[in-house]
């Protein structure tokens, strides 16, 4: 669109003040505006109706669903959503006071 824009001003240029083949008076200034009004709708129109669309798209990325080995109440979880993690990298913290009496409860058997 900005291609059609400054072409259309080009052409002005070239016809009013580089070349002088018409005068540039206020009819001449007001068809240059209405026609260049004309020419963006169209271009926004046809691009409304003409181009794909679909209500239903979507994108495809890697998404790798998480679950820990043990279960628990999650305490944070510092990984942020649609962020590429590495390995290593802390996703969710679950508290430790059930395992820790879990042990302690076997220790002490």
């Amino acid at each position: 669109m900005v291609f059609i824009i400054v072409f259309y001003v080009g052409i002005i240029y070239l016809v009013f003040f580089k070349f002088r083949l018409l005068p540039w008076n206020k009819i001449s200034q007001a068809i240059s505006l209405v026609v260049g009004i004309i020419i963006v709708t169209g271009f926004l129109v046809g691009l409304r109706n003409l181009a794909p669309a679909s209500i239903q798209a979507g994108t495809v990325t890697r998404i790798v669903e998480i679950a820990p080995q043990v279960s628990g109440r999650i305490n944070s979880v510092p990984a942020e959503r649609n962020v590429t993690v590495n390995a290593g990298t802390v996703l969710f913290t679950i508290d430790p006071t059930a395992y820790q009496a879990r042990v302690d409860d076997l220790t002490a058997r």
